[in-house]
């Protein structure tokens, strides 16, 4: 909502503006709850390369110990 109270055009007064901001928290809510979703995707897939990178090198290792 905007209220225009008084705008008079002169070398000092130029007026003022009242402003009322309503924020959709019902928008506001679905859209963070989307960027969790895909934050969490990708700390799942983020998670589960490191314990396949962790079960490579530990197989190299293990398999030098052995020749």
């Amino acid at each position: 909502m905007i209220t225009i109270k008084e705008v008079v055009f002169t070398s000092t007064t130029v007026g003022s503006i009242s402003l009322n901001l309503v924020l959709n928290s019902s928008s506001f809510k679905k859209q963070l709850s989307s960027v969790q979703n895909q934050t969490n995707s990708a700390s799942t897939k983020i998670s589960s390369s490191f314990k396949k990178i962790a079960a490579t090198v530990a197989a190299t290792f293990s398999l030098k110990a052995l020749v």
